[in-house]
C-alpha cells in the first residue's frame, strides 16, 4: 500500500475510504516519511520473529533483515498469536528460496503456537552437530493460550 500510495496517494485514499474532513491532511503525508516510520515497525516486527526464530536467522546472517524485509512487505499477520503467524510466514517465505536455513524445530514451534491445539505430536528431522539428521517426534503440551511445553524424542538410535 506504501507503494501505491507514493504513486497515487489519491486512489489509495479512496480504497481506504478516508473522511473527507481527513483526506487533505492524509494527501499531505510525504512517501518518505511514511516509508521511514513503516521501516521503524518492521524491524520492530522482525526483533520480535527473531526471538522466535533464533536458529534461523542466525543462519542466515546479514541476510535475514533484508529477507524479512521483502517477507513482510507483502505479508502483515493479524489477529491473536501474531509473532507466532510472523515466525510460520517467515519460515514459509524462506522454504522454497533457502531450502535447508529453516530450523524445523523453530518452524514446528511456530506452526504450534500459531494454532489453538492443545497437544500435538509432529516427526521432524533435527540436524546434528556431525552434519546428520536425526528424526524426532516433535510432542507439544499447551497448558494456557501462553504457556506450553514441548520435548523431542528421538526415533532409533
Amino acid at each position: 500500500m506504501r507503494d501505491a500510495f507514493a504513486v497515487h496517494a489519491e486512489a489509495v485514499a479512496a480504497e481506504m475510504n478516508v473522511r473527507t474532513g481527513d483526506r487533505d491532511s492524509f494527501l499531505q503525508l510525504i512517501p518518505a516519511d511514511l516509508e521511514f516510520q513503516a521501516t521503524i515497525l518492521l524491524r520492530k516486527r522482525f526483533e520480535l520473529v527473531k526471538r522466535a526464530l533464533p536458529r534461523t536467522c542466525r543462519d542466515l546472517g546479514e541476510q535475514a533483515w533484508p529477507e524479512f524485509q521483502r517477507y513482510a512487505r507483502a505479508c502483515w499477520p493479524s489477529g491473536a498469536r501474531v509473532i507466532a503467524q510472523d515466525a510460520l510466514g517467515f519460515c514459509a517465505h524462506l522454504h522454497p528460496a533457502r531450502n535447508g536455513v529453516v530450523c524445523p524445530l523453530e518452524r514446528q514451534r511456530a506452526r504450534f503456537v500459531s494454532e489453538s491445539n492443545r497437544f500435538a505430536i509432529r516427526y521432524v528431522r533435527t540436524p546434528r552437530m556431525t552434519g546428520t539428521v536425526r528424526g524426532a517426534l516433535h510432542v507439544f503440551v499447551r497448558h494456557s493460550p501462553s504457556r506450553w511445553h514441548e520435548w523431542l524424542l528421538y526415533v532409533g538410535v
